[in-house]
């Protein structure tokens, strides 16, 4: 299953927040995006989606993301991230990462 890492704001490090994460009740990362309205607003990373199976979802702009993998743990390789703020969608209390073939939109 794929995983992001994104920049924690508060201690400035890498976390590693595979989409499964969101089964384990250990630690739980929320992550930030950014909403129409420019406010900032935290919760937790659900996975992703294909942009062609997109209906009428709130769109996001996730922020602080540097990377993203198709697999499920930290050893695979990882593609960096060139955009600073990625298009998202909010979708049952979680953000969702917008794919469009594989690859992550930029906005």
């Amino acid at each position: 299953m794929p995983a992001i890492r994104f920049k924690n704001t508060r201690s400035h490090v890498n976390v590693w927040c595979p989409a499964s994460h969101l089964d384990r009740t250990s630690r739980i990362d929320y992550i930030p995006a950014l909403l129409k309205d420019g406010s900032l607003v935290y919760f937790m990373f659900g996975g992703f989606i294909e942009r062609k199976h997109l209906r009428y979802e709130q769109r996001v702009k996730m922020v602080n993301v540097i990377g993203f993998s198709a697999n499920d743990n930290d050893e695979g390789p990882w593609e960096t991230v060139s955009h600073e703020r990625l298009l998202g969608i909010f979708k049952e209390q979680r953000y969702y990462l917008v794919l469009d073939k594989g690859k992550v939109i930029g906005v």
